[in-house]
């Protein structure tokens, strides 16, 4: 019989990179949460094995009250339709003014809803979950004519 993996204790501190395994997210990210005033146990210091100490609880309830993850994600996507859909120059969108193909420009527009989903969440989205105005630009991307 093999012994049950070892699970981290969320109250214990634990390396940077740990935390960041544990999180599913990479170590400059929980960096980046810190410096945006994620609690920090040890804030650390130059030099090999004096990096900082984080509690992986403590993390998880300051990332919580921090975004409302779904809320801004789904206004990010209603903000790139709505981007690409929208008047820009001499009542024409930005993607014909630009002179560049409809499918490019939403292509680009899901690109960087994708990488903001990323930012926020640490995960990369699953196609399968976007929401609906990514999903309609995903259309538009998908109709390459």
């Amino acid at each position: 019989m093999s012994a049950a993996p070892a699970i981290l204790q969320t109250d214990e501190s634990v390396p940077l990179r740990t935390a960041a395994r544990e999180l599913g997210v990479s170590a400059s990210t929980v960096r980046r949460w810190i410096q945006h005033g994620a609690p920090c146990v040890h804030p650390g210091e130059s030099g090999r094995g004096k990096g900082a100490l984080v509690r992986v609880g403590d993390l998880r309830r300051w990332r919580v009250g921090f975004v409302d993850e779904g809320r801004t994600l789904e206004r990010i996507a209603e903000t790139m339709l709505d981007a690409h859909l929208r008047e820009f120059m001499n009542g024409k969108p930005a993607w014909v003014a630009l002179d560049v193909r409809e499918w490019k420009a939403a292509f680009v527009l899901v690109n960087a809803y994708c990488r903001a989903h990323a930012k926020l969440t640490g995960t990369w989205p699953d196609e399968a979950a976007f929401p609906a105005p990514i999903e309609q630009l995903m259309r538009i991307a998908r109709n390459r004519a």
